[in-house]
């Protein structure tokens, strides 16, 4: 597996996934510092996923028509002067909400069509045999980024303003289009017939696999679902609970953020030795276990409560999540890989687009720790509830080891 373009791939994963958490974080932090006002955070979170609902589909469609290194590498292109500009405008305070507002609008729709190629470029670095090994190391490199980011960010929040988050940011861009210039591998792809007609007869297509794919389909259901009672809650939401508690909300945040991305790293990396395979149930299990995590958190929000829950949250979510991507790899034809992401990815961000708007508006009545309560509840139940619909119709039984 010691190839350069799997390096590459690495180093471009990392760096991508570092200066996405920072650049989340500062637009967080951002708009909390103008408005102090959840309600709105909440409406920006919206719009950050109202793009991915309009283009998502199209983006893992069109990332299937071209050459995946020249496709990103003039995505990038496009991604390092929307930053500038918004750098520019945030340091001169020009219009600042606005700038906000065009500035997400603009990397989400970047990102639309950035995700799917990114993704669909891993096989292409690495020999099918290694593929397994390859996605553990691979999510572990996102895990360890993601906690070398949200600390990283909390000790700059100490001396430095958030503007610093987004320059950072813009530096992890320029390394990722190095590591894809530098990477050699594909020839240049000749489609014909691009149009927007094929574009939605290939959508159209995909469409009729998966109604036809049953078991697919409640992948996706129970996906949306728990999705859509997680999103708020552990961003916002966990956000606006330890500004009530605590006067330095912000660090607090990136820590318990990096707390449960580290224990996130443990789990993934002990997945391949507990799960020989996973599915449905396996999926389930992991829901019950992350939406436990949650009530935990809603009962006491003391240091140590916060912590075991965020331990819950971590084992039950990246069960999920994985099995979650194993369902993808091994139910649906590989022709449709790019597709099926795509659509698990839209299907994400509708989930969370409308958890941004429902509980944002419901935040303004109700108390954010009934919130919590409220929805890892549901999250409980649901769990069961889908677990045992599942057993009493398919009479699968779970193989965890």
């Amino acid at each position: 597996m010691k190839n350069k373009n799997f390096i590459l791939y690495c180093i471009l994963g990392g760096v991508s996934n570092f200066g996405s958490v920072l650049l989340n974080l500062g637009i967080l932090f951002l708009v909390f510092e103008y408005t102090n006002s959840t309600k709105i955070t909440s409406f920006i979170a919206a719009i950050e996923t109202a793009p991915f609902i309009i283009f998502g589909l199209m983006g893992g469609v069109v990332a299937d028509w071209f050459s995946k290194r020249s496709f990103l590498l003039n995505l990038l292109l496009f991604r390092m002067p929307c930053i500038i500009i918004f750098i520019i405008f945030i340091y001169f305070k020009i219009y600042p909400l606005m700038s906000i507002v065009f500035f997400v609008i603009s990397m989400s729709v970047i990102n639309c069509f950035f995700n799917p190629a990114h993704r669909a470029l891993l096989p292409q670095t690495i020999s099918q045999i290694h593929l397994v090994k390859a996605n553990s190391m691979y999510d572990a490199i996102l895990r360890s980024t993601t906690i070398l980011a949200t600390f990283f960010s909390g000790l700059l929040l100490y001396k430095y303003n958030i503007i610093v988050l987004f320059i950072i940011n813009l530096l992890m861009y320029i390394v990722a289009f190095i590591c894809i210039a530098l990477m050699k591998f594909e020839t240049n792809k000749n489609i014909s017939n691009l149009s927007i007609n094929r574009l939605f007869h290939d959508l159209l297509i995909f469409y009729r696999y998966i109604n036809n794919n049953n078991e697919m389909k409640k992948l996706f259901l129970y996906t949306f679902v728990m999705v859509f009672l997680n999103t708020w809650i552990f961003d916002v939401g966990f956000l606006g609970l330890l500004k009530s508690e605590s006067q330095n909300a912000n660090q607090d945040y990136t820590f318990f953020k990096g707390f449960y991305s580290s224990i996130a790293i443990l789990i993934n990396m002990l997945i391949p030795f507990i799960f020989k395979k996973q599915s449905i149930q396996s999926y389930l299990k992991g829901s019950l276990i992350w939406g436990s995590g949650f009530f935990i958190i809603s009962i006491n929000q003391s240091f140590y409560f916060i912590l075991i829950g965020l331990i819950f949250i971590s084992i039950g979510m990246i069960i999920s999540s994985t099995t979650r991507s194993f369902m993808i790899q091994t139910k649906i034809s590989p022709d449709m890989h790019s597709r099926a992401f795509s659509f698990n990815a839209v299907l994400l961000y509708i989930a969370n687009t409308i958890s941004y708007l429902l509980f944002g508006f419901l935040s303004d009545f109700i108390n954010i720790n009934i919130l919590f309560t409220i929805s890892s509840l549901l999250m409980i139940f649901l769990a069961i509830f889908f677990y045992i619909f599942v057993w009493s119709n398919e009479r699968e039984k779970f193989e965890p080891f």
